[in-house]
C-alpha cells in the first residue's frame, strides 16, 4: 500500500495581548535642598531687629528737631517743667483776680 500522505491541520491561533491599565505616578516636586542655616539664622535676626525698632522705635525717639533726635524722656520732663511753670503762672493770675495771697 502506498502510503499516503496525511494533510497537516493548520491551527491557526490568535494571541489578544492586552496592556495592563497603569495608574500614572504621583507628580514629585524636584527635590529642594534645604538652606544653610547660617543664613536662615541672620535672615531671622534682621527680621526681629526691624520688627523690634518698628515696634520700639516711636517709644524711644518720637521727634526729630534741627536734625537732632528727641527721646520721649526728654519730651516728657520738657512738658513737666512747662506743665509746672505754666500751673504756677495761672494759680497766680486765679489769685490776683480773686485777691487771695500769692501761694509761694
Amino acid at each position: 500500500m502506498p502510503k499516503t500522505a496525511k494533510a497537516k491541520k493548520v491551527v491557526k491561533k490568535t494571541v489578544v495581548t492586552t496592556t495592563p491599565i497603569i495608574s500614572p505616578a504621583p507628580v514629585m516636586s524636584p527635590v529642594q535642598k534645604s538652606m544653610n542655616p547660617k543664613i536662615l539664622r541672620a535672615a531671622l535676626i534682621i527680621v526681629l531687629i526691624a520688627l523690634l525698632t518698628y515696634k520700639v522705635g516711636p517709644w524711644l525717639v518720637p521727634s526729630l528737631v534741627d536734625n537732632q533726635l528727641v527721646t520721649r524722656f526728654a519730651l516728657w520732663s520738657r512738658l513737666e517743667k512747662t506743665y509746672g511753670t505754666q500751673r504756677m503762672v495761672d494759680s497766680m493770675r486765679l489769685s490776683n483776680s480773686v485777691g487771695l495771697p500769692v501761694p509761694i
